[in-house]
């Protein structure tokens, strides 16, 4: 089933904006395009619709981008719509719309394969749930200031299921005690290390659910024979410190999406 897609097209040259939104209705969604060649047009547009995308002509100097981009960024209504930037391959300072949480940027001249693909990822990922809502999730990290983080990344996900805990023997605990789905597991741990944990779920018979579930190493670990121990152990999936918000949710749905395929 085809998902809805509300579109504003923020750009003052209109054949551009015909050639761009041809592209865009031809993508595997019930796309609807507001063209907003305007400042006036495009607060009409805010005023009528939820916008799930926008399209800012990045190079255009009528248009106040930045300012605008700003606004919709702080705005609750707005804030987590997908913000696309048009560029031209020879401007130097693309970089800075990237402050912006800038999703995607498309180089003149348009060119579908080249944005599509992660396009159609990005607003599947902004449609449904990342993370389904009866999900159980596990987050072992023995820095307060990291858990705290990575609550604040649930949130953002929209994501209430989850428990933390601050070193192997609480994790046992609440392993006993209750089901989980998503075990992120910090590396190294006051009392051990996460290797230690996933061997005691994965001991528990009981529990099919805890056997199965989704195991992500959040490690400041980068050396080949750390990341040799995860793959012998099937864990597919880790992240590394310092890491972003985009960073941990992709990770987090290629993670999810994988299991699911493996489990139907």
């Amino acid at each position: 089933m085809k998902k809805i897609i509300n579109i504003a097209l923020c750009m003052i040259e209109r054949n551009d904006a015909q050639i761009l939104g041809a592209q865009l209705l031809s993508m595997d969604f019930y796309v609807t395009i507001h063209y907003c060649y305007s400042l006036s047009e495009l607060s009409e547009c805010l005023l009528n619709n939820q916008i799930n995308c926008f399209v800012f002509d990045a190079t255009s100097k009528k248009y106040k981008t930045l300012e605008i981009v700003n606004k919709l960024r702080n705005s609750s209504r707005f804030r987590d719509s997908s913000i696309i930037f048009i560029t031209d391959t020879d401007k130097e300072n693309s970089f800075q719309y990237f402050n912006f949480k800038t999703d995607i940027m498309v180089p003149r001249p348009f060119l579908k394969e080249d944005y599509a693909l992660y396009l159609s990822d990005l607003w599947n990922k902004q449609l449904y749930r990342i993370i389904p809502e009866n999900l159980n999730i596990l987050i072992l990290d023995n820095n307060p200031e990291i858990l705290e983080v990575l609550g604040l990344h649930m949130q953002e996900l929209k994501h209430k299921n989850f428990v933390t805990c601050q070193s192997v023997k609480e994790a046992k605990n609440k392993l006993i005690e209750q089901e989980f789905d998503l075990l992120l597991l910090d590396w190294d741990l006051e009392d051990g290390t996460c290797l230690e944990i996933i061997d005691f779920a994965r001991s528990q018979s009981s529990s099919k659910r805890i056997n199965e579930a989704v195991t992500i190493v959040i490690t400041g670990r980068n050396d080949v024979d750390d990341i040799m121990t995860l793959v012998q152990m099937n864990v597919k999936d880790h992240i590394i410190k310092p890491f972003d918000y985009m960073e941990f949710e992709d990770k987090i749905y290629y993670a999810i999406e994988r299991h699911q395929r493996r489990v139907s």
